[in-house]
């Protein structure tokens, strides 16, 4: 895992050079022409294919956890409700979002980037459970009955984020290797296995953990324990040392 991942990072850094040069001439070639000339509607779909190229680099950073970090104090609940709008378009009209959150005054230290790339790539997920329409749902809640890794994590207790939707399920043999990277049971160019394995990635690096619970024809619901954390150096607003 640790060599893939090096791997990972190391294309992604050197395809987003790549990528810089080819948006950057195709923008400047634009600028000018109508947009109803032939040559700009193609130089559009250059740019256009090398934003969702951006995305994919992204999602290559996020599992080589090579990405800048900048971590804060953050209210799950609050980056919820501001990224809403955002869950939402990215939905297709047939898909209907629902909030249930209740992790109150809970709150954890880590990115606001890397936390909106977790909501993310899960409703996405979900998203792609759900080819002829239904419900995804968010519900958070603060548990203490954590995973293992609490210790290590320097907290007690968890914002426990779930996503689930109401759509085809998985089995078993898929539900086991849903956070493997570069797994999908998508058609090539649909999907690139990198959703799931980022997720988990960044929630176990910082002493988290993802469930996974999904039945054929049941729908799923994925979880992320996240720590409860105030700074660095404090367990849910006390010290580490219990001080």
């Amino acid at each position: 895992m640790e060599i893939v991942a090096r791997l990972a990072g190391g294309v992604a850094h050197e395809f987003n050079n790549l990528l810089t040069v080819i948006r950057a001439n195709a923008e400047l070639m634009r600028e000018g022409l109508h947009d109803d000339n032939v040559v700009a509607g193609e130089l559009h779909a250059i740019v256009a294919a090398a934003q969702r190229a951006d995305v994919l680099t992204a999602r290559l950073l996020a599992f080589s956890q090579q990405g800048v970090e900048s971590p804060d104090v953050l209210d799950p609940d609050d980056v919820i409700r501001e990224m809403s709008p955002i869950l939402e378009d990215v939905l297709e009209e047939s898909v209907q979002l629902e909030l249930s959150l209740e992790a109150g005054p809970c709150r954890v230290w880590m990115d606001r980037g890397r936390l909106e790339q977790i909501l993310l790539n899960l409703v996405l997920n979900a998203h792609d459970a759900l080819p002829e329409g239904g419900r995804v749902t968010i519900h958070t809640a603060c548990r203490q009955d954590g995973p293992a890794s609490a210790e290590e994590a320097g907290s007690d207790r968890f914002v426990v984020i779930s996503v689930s939707d109401d759509g085809m399920g998985m089995e078993p043999e898929v539900r086991a290797r849903a956070c493997e990277p570069f797994f999908t049971t998508k058609p090539v160019g649909q999907g690139t296995g990198l959703g799931l394995s980022a997720v988990h990635g960044i929630v176990t690096r910082i002493g988290g953990r993802v469930d996974i619970e999904s039945e054929p024809g049941r729908g799923c619901t994925v979880q992320v324990w996240l720590p409860v954390r105030e700074s660095p150096a404090t367990n849910g607003g006390k010290s580490r040392r219990g001080a």
